[in-house]
């Protein structure tokens, strides 16, 4: 018996889209990164920005001068740091998730002491190495 044999062509298969990998380290983090913050206590998201210089990590008021710095360490993929103002208050940032195929940098701030009820999420980009 013969049987009919049909080539089928230009299927349109849908492809899964993979993530980007990538390993979070030194390298990667150096730069100036920029985004805003949302803070628990109902206010208006705010500008977020900081940067990652000389093994310290640095945050920035909106004319880009350091107010804050801390030590930093990388770890599962994500980086924590616990820096402080002059006037010793204390924060500890920590990232959540990094999408290497846009580039945004997300994550969590939490105060420490007299500041321990302020806590936020923040999404920044980086603009500059």
């Amino acid at each position: 018996p013969s049987r009919n044999i049909r080539n089928v062509s230009n299927i349109n298969i849908p492809i899964k889209t993979i993530a980007t990998p990538y390993t979070m380290n030194n390298e990667m983090l150096y730069g100036a990164w920029n985004g805003s913050i949302q803070m628990n206590d109902g206010s208006k998201a705010g500008r977020f920005a900081f940067k990652f210089n000389n093994g310290v990590f640095w945050l920035q008021d909106a004319g880009g001068a350091s107010v804050a710095s801390g030590g930093f360490k990388i770890e599962n993929n994500n980086f924590s740091s616990t820096y402080s103002y002059a006037t010793g208050d204390s924060y500890r940032i920590s990232s959540a998730t990094y999408n290497a195929n846009t580039g945004q940098l997300s994550g969590t701030l939490t105060g420490n002491g007299i500041n321990a009820a302020k806590k936020g999420n923040w999404v920044v980009i980086k603009q500059s190495n």
